[in-house]
């Protein structure tokens, strides 16, 4: 336990290099970490928010995905999960996360406004076909 909280001292240290954009840096330090634990869902979350950052919206997904395996139910990585998956268009998943998140927190007019939005463009493209 010890070991574990030196560690996520570290990280929040260098969770500043998000803000210079020293993004390598910071994967390789959450990455070392993750050998020796495996199951903490807030790093793979924090390596998710990285490549979000990069625009790198694969891998965000990726790290969203695995993160949430780890924190089920935690309505920010599901929130963020859905607007990767808009980035790359991919409207169903995004609109299937907007719904979990919803479910969560039903008042979250911006998930709402987001969902809205992503529906009307699938029906689009639905009537189109």
């Amino acid at each position: 336990m010890r070991k574990q909280l030196k560690v996520l001292k570290e990280l929040k240290g260098d969770l500043s290099l998000i803000e210079t954009e020293q993004y390598e840096k910071l994967i390789s330090c959450i990455d070392k970490i993750l050998e020796s634990n495996k199951t903490d869902g807030v790093l793979y979350y924090q390596k998710g928010v990285i490549f979000f950052q990069k625009d790198d919206y694969q891998n965000a997904i990726e790290y969203f995905t695995k993160a949430l395996n780890y924190d089920v139910g935690n309505n920010t990585i599901i929130q963020n999960l859905g607007i990767s998956y808009k980035a790359v268009g991919n409207f169903q998943a995004a609109l299937d996360q907007f719904n979990k998140s919803l479910a969560i927190q039903s008042k979250n007019t911006q998930i709402a406004v987001l969902k809205s939005k992503k529906y009307r463009i699938i029906k689009v493209i639905l009537q189109g076909q």
